[in-house]
């Protein structure tokens, strides 16, 4: 279709002025889409060995209340050494002759974690006969001889403050147990909130002292 030099000139000028635009729009979107990139989930999940990319130097240490990791602390790297050195602690403490379980709880266990654990043991001083006792199975040690050996960590970033992370540990003896923990960063430092014995479980820890507490 035959169109006038005029007319193409026109064309041409509309084009150019909407590149323009777009061109000026495209920085403006970059600088937003960073900016909330730290409070949102990672479009691309890492390894153990892979820390993510994105910071967020220009977020407070405060948002809304919630306390979010800083970069050196969110990142999956990170959070798979934090794993080793928990149970670096773990086998310490299991090492000795007497064992403080709450050492081990305090140093690691997110707060609500700990409150919940509490309002379990408050149900049991008032249980009636024949209703059964919440067992927390050895969290950390899941019945394992120390030296514990943690292998397989697979952290996953969900926000700022949010991660899950996949472990499997082993003893001496050959046994084996695959591990699944949620994550709360509070008070500097990653904590676990929840956690299974078996990856696949539908329900964690938390959620069944939750249900303990409801039906007593």
């Amino acid at each position: 279709m035959w169109t006038s030099q005029a007319a193409r000139s026109d064309l041409t000028k509309t084009c150019n002025a909407t590149m323009k635009r777009i061109l000026f729009i495209l920085p403006v979107l970059a600088l937003l889409l960073a900016g909330t990139l730290h409070s949102c989930k990672p479009s691309q999940q890492g390894t153990a060995n892979d820390s993510i990319a994105v910071t967020a130097d220009s977020l407070p240490l405060q948002a809304d209340g919630v306390e979010v990791a800083p970069d050196d602390k969110w990142t999956e790297e990170y959070i798979a050494h934090w794993v080793e050195q928990v149970y670096q602690k773990v086998n310490k403490v299991w090492s000795q002759k007497e064992v403080h379980q709450e050492e081990l709880d305090t140093a690691f266990f997110a707060k609500s974690y700990l409150e919940l654990k509490e309002k379990v043991l408050k149900a049991q001083e008032n249980l009636v006969e024949g209703n059964p006792f919440f067992i927390e199975y050895m969290p950390f040690s899941q019945g394992l001889r120390v030296p514990i050996k943690v292998s397989n960590i697979k952290p996953e970033i969900l926000t700022g403050n949010i991660a899950e992370v996949t472990f499997d540990i082993s003893d001496n003896d050959g046994e084996k147990v695959s591990m699944w923990w949620h994550l709360d960063f509070a008070d500097n430092e990653w904590r676990i909130d929840d956690y299974k014995n078996d990856p696949d479980d539908h329900y964690g820890m938390a959620d069944k002292m939750y249900n303990y507490i409801q039906e007593n």
